[in-house]
């Protein structure tokens, strides 16, 4: 079982390479490739968050045109007078 303790003889740990926060801030960090990727990834997202907004905006309005008038009209009123 190996020892839990810190040896205070042993020698200092040196990182290879430097972790600054300019560093993983900047643009020289990314390859070109990784910001093609990147902005594919970007690109990919606002369609699919385009297609769910129109699929919804489709779904609110088949339901409203498939439901009865009455139901429409009660909650229509409801929202008015500001129930849920």
């Amino acid at each position: 079982m190996p020892s839990t303790k810190l040896n205070p003889a042993a020698a200092p740990f040196y990182p290879s390479a430097s972790y600054d926060a300019e560093e993983l801030d900047s643009e020289e960090c990314i390859s070109q490739e990784e910001l093609d990727e990147l902005e594919a990834a970007e690109e990919w997202v606002a369609t699919m968050a385009g297609i769910e907004e129109a699929e919804s905006a489709f779904m609110i309005e088949l339901a409203l045109d498939l439901a009865p008038p009455a139901l429409v009209a009660e909650a229509e009123r409801r929202c008015a007078a500001g129930e849920a």
